[in-house]
């Protein structure tokens, strides 16, 4: 019944977390309380990690032998398939070997180039529409703030040129990523920045500090998430900001007629 639900009814998807939720708790997995996708379990041999989106998972751990036991548990309830080591996940690209792990977006951005048809950097007569493309483009991580969606209403000529632009951007910077090794610090360090007008010179104070207030909210959630992964952070984490003014204000915390309008919710980082 549960199965035929799925298609049918929008309480779908609940359907189906409630129900995987209830059977892989059977395997003493517990549920992380800052993500309820997030399945953890410790064992004799160490630590089993399974991350749920929809229905993919990614399964991680130093435990081989209780993988593979959670592989056949989850086979006995439900029907899947072993894709095998990760190399691709929400468009999030894997390159792994001998402790090293490498991260992009590259297959991701190949097909934006070439469904913006600039794969050899000519723009043809027939061109995707200007939400299909900005979409695309506000899936990745970099031009998230530049591409925003303040002009989905009533995309013109300009704002047409400026996607391709910025996708002319991505085919140049394909193959970046993130490199990870097994030696890499697991200390956080986090960084805040914010444009205001398009000129760093003119920075706005305010938005700076909102950006930090907004950060340091990121990183109480990474520390806590870091900790269900058994790696806490023993030490304060670093947010780096490149505005002094901003800076001072959370340092200090006597109201004064240029700060008073700010929300008191920002004022949490001081």
């Amino acid at each position: 019944m549960e199965r035929m639900s799925f298609p049918t009814f929008k309480q779908a998807p609940r359907a189906w977390f409630s129900k995987f939720h209830k059977t892989i708790t059977q395997l003493n997995f517990s549920s992380s309380a800052h993500d309820s996708a997030l399945f953890t379990r410790k064992t004799d041999n160490g630590t089993i990690v399974l991350l749920l989106y929809v229905d993919d998972m990614i399964i991680i751990g130093d435990d081989s032998i209780g993988i593979e036991e959670l592989k056949k548990f989850l086979c006995q309830h439900f029907e899947m398939k072993d894709l095998g080591p990760l190399t691709y996940f929400m468009g999030l690209e894997v390159l792994s070997s001998s402790g090293v792990l490498f991260l992009s977006h590259a297959k991701y951005d190949s097909d934006l180039v070439s469904r913006a048809c600039l794969t050899d950097c000519k723009i043809l007569l027939l061109n995707p529409t200007f939400d299909l493309l900005l979409k695309m483009v506000l899936y990745l991580p970099m031009p998230l703030f530049i591409g925003s969606s303040q002009f989905m209403a009533s995309p013109r000529s300009t704002h047409y040129a400026a996607v391709l632009r910025i996708i002319r951007y991505i085919k140049g910077a394909l193959y970046y990523g993130l490199h990870y090794s097994a030696t890499s610090s697991l200390i956080l360090n986090t960084y805040s920045d914010v444009d205001w007008a398009g000129d760093p010179t003119r920075s706005s104070t305010e938005s700076e500090y909102r950006a930090l207030a907004d950060t340091t909210s990121e990183i109480l959630w990474l520390r806590w998430l870091l900790a269900d992964l058994e790696t806490s952070q023993s030490s304060p984490t670093n947010l780096y900001c490149d505005n002094r003014s901003a800076i001072q204000i959370a340092h200090n915390d006597v109201f004064h007629e240029r700060t008073k309008h700010i929300e008191i919710d920002c004022h949490f980082i001081r």
